[in-house]
């Protein structure tokens, strides 16, 4: 239970940091490095947050009654893939049983082998959480950028999002290309419209900034905006 709790705080405090910096605290340098030109709106960020804290909490911390309203249909989750601008707050903004399952490992091997709980939370949340946090951050390193052979970056995940219809999914991997590379999930590279890309086209000009509709985020701290639907 501690070792959950620590890892939901520290989850939610490397998301908080990199949002404020990126999405928060926008200037037109970092904006050049954003897959979406466009920023989600604070209640967009809002869903992400609700849905991310309702997951994880029932799920990790309580799944037999996870698994107990669901089957009586009192819990109702939306797809994880609706923020197709995410941020890094959508993680693991997900279905309930989905965390549940993301959670197993940390059941499954401590009843099968010897394990340092400590090390495995640890690993647990530097491999998933720490690289979901950049796969979500909505912007590009310049390097490894989107067309690195081997490496999943933030841009195919964000292809993930935007892109992937059903029966059509799009860079389903997590760390590496390969499974993508394999199984013909690749977005074609003649159409790839990455940070990289658009710069060599001539795009996102600062003139493109200058009338780029920029969220006030600072509702995010208003108490009523979290029980108030109507609020925008």
């Amino acid at each position: 239970m501690i070792l959950s709790l620590i890892a939901l705080v520290v989850l939610i405090v490397f998301s908080t940091v990199i949002f404020y910096h990126y999405y928060v605290k926008i200037t037109f340098e970092k904006w050049l490095q954003k897959s979406n030109p466009k920023y989600p709106p604070a209640v967009g960020v809002r869903t992400e947050i609700i849905l991310m804290l309702k997951g994880l909490l029932s799920a990790t911390f309580c799944p037999a009654l996870t698994l107990y309203l669901m089957g009586r249909q009192k819990l109702h989750a939306k797809s994880h893939h609706q923020f197709f601008n995410p941020t890094p707050f959508a993680v693991i903004a997900d279905e309930y049983l989905d965390q549940f399952v993301r959670a197993l490992p940390l059941l499954i091997l401590p009843a099968l082998i010897p394990v340092n709980m400590d090390l495995l939370f640890f690993q647990f949340a530097t491999f998933f959480y720490g690289y979901g946090i950049y796969l979500h951050w909505g912007h590009e390193f310049s390097y490894p950028d989107a067309h690195h052979p081997i490496i999943n970056t933030s841009f195919q995940h964000y292809l993930h999002h935007a892109i992937s219809i059903k029966n059509q999914p799009y860079h389903t991997g997590f760390y590496f290309k390969i499974w993508d590379q394999l199984f013909g999930s690749v977005y074609p590279r003649e159409k790839c419209f990455c940070i990289k890309c658009q710069k060599e086209k001539g795009q996102r000009t600062h003139d493109e900034f200058e009338k780029l509709e920029k969220p006030d985020y600072s509702i995010l701290l208003n108490w009523n905006f979290w029980f108030n639907h109507t609020l925008t």
